[in-house]
């Protein structure tokens, strides 16, 4: 993404240069690096791409940040992006007027992170239904990554729920328990490095709950 961003500087492509910022903030973001070196980078990404006056790829790096400042204990609470120069529902409601379905709906995955981490599996449960209702709309758009976590932290937000579910909400999780783990399952197919230890944790999860029928086996196990 470097690479990418010193081409589009030196073609001129401010747009490119500014899609290639929030994708390196994600790239760290998957790479585990230290979250106080993420931050620094995502000002730095957050400078230049306001300077260009992207304001789409502006609201996906805000985005990462609240995520960040959750994580690093920053915000009012852990179970709000919320802090002293920060307002959660006002940026909310900035997001749904002004911006792409795909600029909302990466927000909306970074939130469903943010909360079921916080065991706020209510508010998570929230965040993924208004993630799914535009993941498919922007798919072409959304980076597997973060496809990647829609899945996976939706299929976890929904066993963390299960029990206490009515029969009818069992039924429906049942049945996207099943889907999410199918799109885990052919990831962890894939590559099993980064994306089998996502498959066999939400498989774990189902089974060690007994909350559905069984599902099938785990990739790599008789």
């Amino acid at each position: 993404m470097r690479t990418a961003f010193r081409t589009a500087i030196e073609t001129g492509d401010l747009t490119y240069a500014c899609y290639s910022m929030d994708a390196s903030v994600t790239g760290f973001l998957m790479r585990n690096d230290r979250l106080d070196a993420v931050w620094r980078e995502s000002e730095k990404s957050l400078d230049f791409v306001r300077k260009a006056r992207h304001q789409e790829v502006a609201a996906v790096i805000v985005s990462q940040q609240r995520f960040i400042a959750t994580m690093q204990g920053r915000t009012v609470a852990f179970s709000t992006f919320s802090d002293a120069e920060f307002d959660e529902e006002a940026f909310e409601a900035q997001l749904a007027g002004n911006c792409t379905i795909t600029t909302v709906c990466l927000y909306w995955i970074l939130k469903l992170q943010a909360r079921f981490l916080s065991g706020d599996y209510a508010e998570a449960h929230a965040a993924a239904e208004k993630a799914r209702a535009l993941l498919w709309v922007s798919a072409i758009h959304v980076h597997h990554v973060q496809r990647l976590d829609y899945f996976y932290y939706a299929a976890l937000t929904v066993a963390a729920l299960y029990e206490n579910a009515s029969a009818e909400e069992q039924q429906a999780w049942h049945d996207l328990l099943t889907a999410h783990r199918e799109q885990l399952r052919e990831l962890a197919e894939g590559y099993p490095p980064t994306f089998a230890d996502k498959h066999a944790l939400v498989s774990a999860e189902i089974a060690l709950g007994n909350r559905t029928e069984p599902l099938g086996p785990v990739p790599g196990r008789a």
